[in-house]
Formats: structure tokens, C-alpha cells, sequence
């Protein structure tokens, strides 16, 4: 395993893929089990593969040091690889990087930018929403990787309902993973939003 810089880790981790529920407390911290770092919100999860002190097995700690008494489940909601789909591009994937990186804090009218990498619309209670996907869950998705020095490949989940639609980031060399849901823009509220970009749009754009 490659050498990485432990409290960028966990710092990263817990800032960018964790949720801060006053609460529900169950989001807030980084589990430690089986050689895994587990942590996640609503709409996504991680699992980075990790060496750390065997007195941390089956811990969870949040953000300030305290140990979150009963975790989620994290392993429970991890997509099994016969569910992988498409793989996207390696051309694709650079593209969604640079897209990603220059958008993410982009925010217009208060909302935080999405990016429609093109696949199209899905149909919820007779709407057609469009499937977009949070610039900065995939920037934090990047920054991961680049962190652990790992190669990966994005996936597109099969998916039977809109509601098990998720992107897959997974490494070609270990078993870290980053998975998360699509933000579904209705077709009405989008004519009122200018937060969507396409993956061109969002490379183009330029802070006004």
C-alpha cells in the first residue's frame, strides 16, 4: 500500500464526505472495520482501503475526536460489482475532472452547481427530471484518488429505478471506492436555475 499522508486523510474525509447532523449523529464520523475507512451521507458513501492501528477496529470517530456510538451500516449499501454498468472513458473521465475543479464552488441564485454529464432525463411522479450530478462531490471524488495515488475508473451503476442510479469511482488498485446518487432536476425548476452545466459549459466557464 502506498504511502499516504494520514491527517490529510482524515481530515479530507471527514470534511468532504461526511454529514454534520446535531441529531442523528450516525453520519458524522469515519468507521474503521474490516481494513476500511467507511463514511458517507445521504447520497454517498466511501470506502478507502487502509492500514490503520488495529485499537481503531470497529470505531468511529467524528470530526472533533468522539466516537460516534451506533455508525450506519455503511457496507450494507455498497453497490456489488455485478451491478457495475458502462465504464466511462478515459478521455471522459479527464473531462469531468477539469469540469469539476472549475465549477465547484460556482455557486448561482445560492445553488451549488451540478453537472449534466449527459445522460439524459428520468421520469419521477410523470416529470422528466434531469440527472445531474454535484460538481463537488466529484471534485472531492478526485482529490480522493489523487490523495492515495491510486488509478480508478468510473462506472455507471445499472440501474432499475431512478432511485439506484449512482456513479461509481473505483480503483484498479485496491478495493477504495466512492459511490454517490444524482441530483434530479425537474424540468419545470430548471428553467428557472442556471446551476446546471454541461461538462463543456462547466470547463468554459469563467467566474463573472
Amino acid at each position: 500500500m502506498k504511502k499516504v499522508n494520514e491527517k490529510k486523510l482524515y481530515t479530507g474525509t471527514i470534511k468532504s464526505f461526511t454529514k454534520r447532523d446535531k441529531e442523528d449523529d450516525r453520519l458524522n464520523g469515519v468507521l474503521h472495520k474490516d481494513g476500511y475507512l467507511y463514511a458517507g451521507t445521504a447520497h454517498m458513501i466511501i470506502r478507502v482501503q487502509y492500514g490503520y492501528p488495529k485499537e481503531k477496529e470497529g470505531i468511529a470517530i467524528d470530526r472533533v475526536g468522539n466516537i460516534v456510538e451506533k455508525p450506519v451500516v455503511y457496507e450494507s449499501v455498497i453497490t456489488e460489482p455485478d451491478m457495475y454498468g458502462e465504464v466511462m472513458s478515459v478521455e471522459g473521465v479527464e473531462k469531468l475532472r477539469i469540469a469539476a475543479k472549475n465549477i465547484y464552488r460556482a455557486k448561482r441564485k445560492g445553488f451549488d452547481p451540478l453537472i449534466d454529464i449527459g445522460l439524459g432525463t428520468a421520469k419521477k411522479y410523470g416529470y422528466s427530471d434531469l440527472i445531474t450530478y454535484s460538481a463537488a462531490y466529484l471534485k472531492h471524488s478526485f482529490d480522493l484518488f489523487d490523495l492515495l495515488k491510486e488509478q480508478f475508473e468510473i462506472y455507471h451503476r445499472k440501474a432499475t429505478t431512478i432511485y439506484s442510479i449512482r456513479l461509481i469511482f473505483k480503483s484498479l488498485e485496491s478495493n477504495t471506492i466512492v459511490e454517490f446518487m444524482p441530483h434530479l432536476v425537474n424540468s419545470y425548476d430548471l428553467k428557472y436555475k442556471d446551476n446546471v452545466f454541461t461538462i463543456d459549459e462547466a470547463i468554459k466557464y469563467q467566474k463573472q
